[in-house]
């Protein structure tokens, strides 16, 4: 989808000056997942569902500030925690994996 070209897949780094596009996926996004949500399996909608806010939400919160200084500081980062980059690429899998049900 065109929507997130030069965000995923992942880059090393992103640009401060893309971190606009984030929050302009949305709306691309969510129309995908309406005409996508007809051949989801009914037992698999809710979490689809789920997929789509989590990725909305994560959208409309992530900034450059937070994917630059995640892990900066040593000690203050546990190695379970996960940062936006990793968060953001969680978020389009869960939805991508949807269309290997159907």
């Amino acid at each position: 989808m065109a929507e997130l070209e030069g965000l995923y897949p992942i880059k090393k780094y992103w640009k401060s000056e893309i971190f606009h596009r984030f929050g302009e996926t949305i709306p691309a996004i969510e129309s995908a997942a309406a005409e996508f949500r007809r051949f989801i399996p009914s037992g698999s909608r809710e979490s689809f569902d789920s997929a789509l806010r989590e990725y909305c939400k994560h959208c409309k919160e992530i900034t450059w500030g937070e994917c630059a200084t995640f892990g900066i500081v040593p000690g203050e980062r546990k190695p379970e925690d996960e940062g936006p980059k990793e968060i953001f690429r969680q978020n389009v899998n869960a939805l991508l994996s949807f269309a290997k049900e159907v």
